[in-house]
Parts: structure tokens; C-alpha cells; sequence
């Protein structure tokens, strides 16, 4: 969390560019009508209505936490929802902004700098790519090599290491749109 608000977020509106977001839902609480935002405070509480019937044993809770090393602890415990959209990834996907642009992008990511690689089943380390903004969660594989060529279609192994929080290792599944290179 922090309190500056990040310009990603803010220049965009949730219902008409829900596929730019890395969230799965959302929540849009809104102020009675006669009232407005000056009246909350601290210490308030906010009642949510379900869709159902609650029980008496029914619970819900909500947290936030304020900037800090609460919040690497708390990445720590994330890194395991850090994934690529899409995968598998089919070449001219509706998530690139043209044809001729591969896009795949990594979500969840942790708030602290992050390195990514990317390796073919050889082992052999095909991209490396660094995210050092904090503000961010996500990171954009533009579906090349180092070289700037296009992968081959198949299997690929990712890495994210996060100094600090820890790492972790996952595969996509990358069909390319042209399976032989004419030149290079």
C-alpha cells in the first residue's frame, strides 16, 4: 500500500479497461446519497450485504496494510500468485495492441525490484528482464530473445527472484505464429 496514488490505476477506469488491471475483482463502495466522503473517520464501521442469506456463523474480514516492511512480508507470502497472462500463450491474442506485438505479462508481483527469467527446456537462459518499479505489479515479456527473435513454440521456464522476499519457478506454454525463422 502507499498512499501516493499510482498513475497506472488513476488514468484509467476499471469498467472500460478491466483487461489493462492485474485484479481478479472488484469493489466499488460508494457513499449514501446525503452523505459524503468527509463524514468517515477511523474506527467506522462498514457493513457489506451478501447476495445470500447469512448464518450466524458467517464471518468476513478485511485488512490493509500501510507501507513498510509489513508489506515485503507480505510479497513473501504472495509470491506464489505471481503468473503470465496469458498462458498459454497463442500468438495475436486480444491482450496485445496489434498484430505484430507479442505481449505476455507477468501479474502479482511483489513491491520490490524483481528480476525475471525466461529459459527454454534446454536450460539455456533465453531473456532476462528487471522490474524497478515499486508502484508496480506486473512485468511485460515482449515475447523475444535477448537476440530480438521470436521464440520457438513450446514450453518455457520462468524464474522471479525478489531480493529479499524469495523466488519462485513456473511454466508457460508459448505458441508463436510463425514456426521457422526465414532470416537471422
Amino acid at each position: 500500500y502507499s498512499e501516493t496514488p499510482d498513475e497506472y490505476y488513476t488514468s484509467r477506469l476499471l469498467l472500460d479497461n478491466a483487461d489493462e488491471f492485474d485484479v481478479l475483482y472488484a469493489w466499488w463502495p460508494a457513499v449514501a446519497p446525503g452523505h459524503s466522503n468527509t463524514e468517515l473517520a477511523d474506527g467506522q464501521v462498514l457493513s457489506v450485504e451478501a447476495g445470500y442469506y447469512n448464518k450466524p456463523e458467517d464471518r468476513f474480514e478485511f485488512a490493509t496494510l500501510a507501507g513498510g516492511d509489513d508489506v515485503v512480508d507480505a510479497g513473501a507470502a504472495r509470491l506464489d500468485d505471481v503468473h503470465p497472462v496469458p498462458n498459454p500463450y497463442f500468438h495475436a491474442t486480444d491482450l496485445e495492441p496489434d498484430a505484430g506485438t507479442g505481449l505476455i505479462t507477468f501479474v502479482g508481483l511483489p513491491a520490490t525490484e524483481v528480476t525475471l527469467e525466461i529459459y527454454n527446456l534446454a536450460g539455456e537462459l533465453i531473456r532476462t528482464l528487471t522490474k524497478d518499479n515499486l508502484q508496480s505489479s506486473r512485468l511485460t515479456w515482449d515475447v523475444k530473445t535477448t537476440h530480438g527473435l521470436p521464440p520457438a513454440s513450446g514450453i518455457y521456464i520462468y524464474r522471479v527472484v525478489a531480493p529479499g522476499v524469495g523466488s519462485k519457478v513456473g511454466k508457460i506454454a508459448v505458441f508463436t505464429e510463425v514456426e521457422q525463422v526465414q532470416r537471422y
